[in-house]
């Protein structure tokens, strides 16, 4: 048990905390006329909040007493230690790998079937990337990455895949993005709106803020009874952000969130949010420790990532680990966790830093129901446990599916056994049902995409390593393509060299967004020029991962992309100058489905209308035919194809 004390000495009320609410579930259900005798005693008024493991203690109405003496305090403590103490030697538990599927059948079997089983206490201790609750689909985020401070406050980095289904109950604040046209800036604040009536209308109401606001300021709807705090960000530069976050952050001085004693916040990152963001939000932490503030209260903040910026913000974070703080602060020194959770010491041997662990189930209670609880989980198991094979067509997995389904088996508890003909699934029959489609799409899209991913183009030399760069005879015919698509645009240029450029790893990462393009029914694909301005080009050829960085993009017309067009002569206005010579790529570029036209502010594709959420795969610019830019805003979705040397 922690002593919490508030910064003010002359205060009504105290309070401190538990680390296990079984343990305090207990203590209100067993030592209830012990608590009563101490209220009628000192005259106060004790109050066991279990949501969030605390014992508050209050004056009567009555009391001629302005404020708590020191003294009563620690004497509630003492007797409540006492109390903990006596729990704890009649309590035992057990720890059996769990999915969440068995935990709520288990749950719902107990509740039915077993009503004499009464001092116990299940507690689901999940690493699941996909979560849903019963029959209303309540939806966790999959957390990327997660920091703990002073065992209390929690930053982490998560990827919201179901916002339809969020679990609104969990949010206090919310922060969505949205451009002065009306348009979400990512897919978790379209969805997230579209599917909650309460909101949509507050965003409706709010229409006309957002047309000439920068930073709309707290608006609160309804989910349910539960009121949330709803701001919105319309600005397009990081330093707006930042100033943005210093204002949501401020909110948790007020009087109102500290009443609510856990305070939950969902920041949705911008694009243009990076380096300086986390920077400015880790000083703002570090300023605020030091200030022994809010921190003191329980309270989490969530910065919601998507796929493109989700590496960029969690490496970022790990800046906020290096806050220095005095030396009697250093207790508080930050702890990493892969997963959310007040856990005790047994449990945190448990979970290695940054890895993925089965999912368990704590079972809690009398030794003999303990013992009881096991052996019904033994019996369901038997009973609800199935095998599932998946026949595999030409007996080979790629690498990346087969870390997949190891990954997959560990977090669901599922066993997964990869064959020479099959892969075969053996877990509780509901996980099987809600895994087996996404499972059998992964192995059919993995084989197909492994059958490309072997295959270089044909036209590549031998290679070893994972980069070559081959000169082309000028004269050839796939020298003289690239010429004759110069020259349309730039007659007079003279080329002098063309290097085609063979890296594996990127063309692997081309070939799979290609793949991905396939499946949505549209992987149109074209040549088209890119002059790389003052970075130099090996920027790009020599990656492993990103080849093409929109990150080092400017904002452009059409926002924050890679730029490419159809016009030599276009992209020899942002050649690389090398001496006497000119350098500039010829790209293969997957437009895919695209929009014509756009705006400064994009930093992805807009929205198909009606279409669910699915956004267009890159932007053109509404010129004539032959003389069109194209913009994308994925780094994988183009490949630098040959590296062009001219005057």
């Amino acid at each position: 048990m922690d002593n919490f004390q508030f910064n003010n000495q002359r205060v009504s009320q105290q309070m401190f905390e538990f680390d296990d609410p079984f343990i305090l579930m207990m203590i209100q259900k067993d030592n209830l006329k012990e608590i009563q005798s101490l209220e009628e005693k000192y005259n106060i008024k004790i109050q066991i909040s279990q949501g969030y493991n605390q014992v508050h203690i209050l004056l009567q109405n009555d009391s001629v007493e302005e404020h708590l003496d020191q003294s009563i305090v620690d004497s509630i403590e003492k007797h409540f230690n006492n109390f903990e103490k006596a729990q704890k030697s009649k309590i035992t538990e057990q720890y059996v790998e769990c999915n969440r599927d068995f935990y709520l059948k288990l749950n719902k079997v107990l509740q039915k079937d077993h009503q004499e089983l009464q001092s116990y206490h299940l507690d689901f201790i999940g690493n699941e990337s996909q979560q849903d609750y019963e029959q209303n689909k309540i939806y966790q985020p999959l957390v990327v990455k997660s920091i703990q401070i002073q065992d209390k406050f929690l930053i982490q980095t998560c990827k919201i895949e179901q916002p339809e289904y969020l679990n609104f109950e969990e949010i206090d604040v919310l922060v969505l993005n949205m451009t002065h046209e009306g348009l979400f800036l990512d897919e978790f604040g379209y969805e997230l709106v579209n599917s909650n009536p309460g909101l949509k209308q507050l965003i409706k109401q709010l229409k006309g803020k957002i047309s000439t606001s920068n930073f709309i300021e707290e608006h609160v709807f309804y989910q349910g009874k539960k009121a949330i705090s709803l701001l919105i960000q319309l600005q397009e530069d990081e330093y707006a952000c930042i100033a943005n976050l210093q204002v949501i952050l401020d909110k948790l001085r007020d009087q109102k969130y500290k009443q609510i004693g856990y305070l939950k916040i969902y920041v949705a990152i911008r694009e243009c949010c990076g380096k300086q963001y986390i920077e400015a939000f880790s000083t703002y932490i570090k300023q605020a420790i030091k200030k022994k503030s809010y921190l003191n209260f329980p309270s989490e903040i969530n910065f919601i990532v998507n796929q493109r910026n989700e590496n960029l913000i969690s490496q970022q974070l790990d800046i906020i680990k290096k806050i220095e703080l005095d030396e009697k602060e250093k207790f508080g020194l930050l702890s990493l966790f892969n997963q959310k959770s007040k856990k005790s010491e047994k449990e945190n041997k448990m979970w290695a830093e940054e890895s993925i662990q089965s999912s368990l189930l704590r079972i809690q209670g009398k030794g003999t129901e303990v013992e009881e609880i096991v052996k019904i989980f033994k019996k369901l198991q038997q009973d609800y446990f199935v095998k599932f094979e998946i026949p595999l067509n030409n007996g080979t997995l790629s690498e990346e599916l087969v870390n997949y389904l190891k990954e997959l088996g560990i977090k669901q508890t599922m066993n997964i056994e990869i064959n020479e003909k099959s892969v075969d699934l053996y877990a509780y029959k509901k996980t099987i049902n809600k895994f087996l489609p996404i499972i059998a799409n992964q192995i059919r899209g993995s084989q197909t995409m492994l059958r490309i991913q072997c295959q270089v183009p044909p036209n590549w030399s031998d290679q070893r390593e994972n980069l070559k760069l081959v000169d082309l005879n000028l004269s050839s015919p796939e020298a003289m393509e690239c010429i004759t698509a110069m020259k349309k645009t730039l007659p007079n240029s003279k080329v002098s060299r063309i290097q085609r450029v063979q890296n594996i790893k990127l063309w692997r990462n081309y070939m799979y967004e290609k793949q991905k393009l396939i499946q949505k029914g549209n992987a149109k694909e074209l040549l088209l020029f890119h002059g790389t301005r003052a970075n130099k080009p090996e920027l790009i050829y020599n990656g492993t991962e990103e080849g093409f960085d929109f990150r080092l993009s400017a904002h452009g017309m059409y926002g924050r992309g890679t730029y490419f067009h159809e016009m030599a002569s276009y992209s020899d206005g942002y050649a690389y100058h090398d001496g006497s010579k000119k350098v500039f790529f010829l790209a293969q570029v997957l437009v895919g489905n695209y929009y014509v036209g756009g705006s400064s502010g994009y930093v992805s594709p807009p929205i198909i209308p009606g279409s669910n959420g699915i956004r267009y795969d890159s932007i053109r610019s509404n010129g004539c035919e032959g003389q069109n830019m194209f913009i994308i805003y994925h780094n994988s979705k183009a490949y630098p194809t040959y590296l062009i040397d001219y005057n």
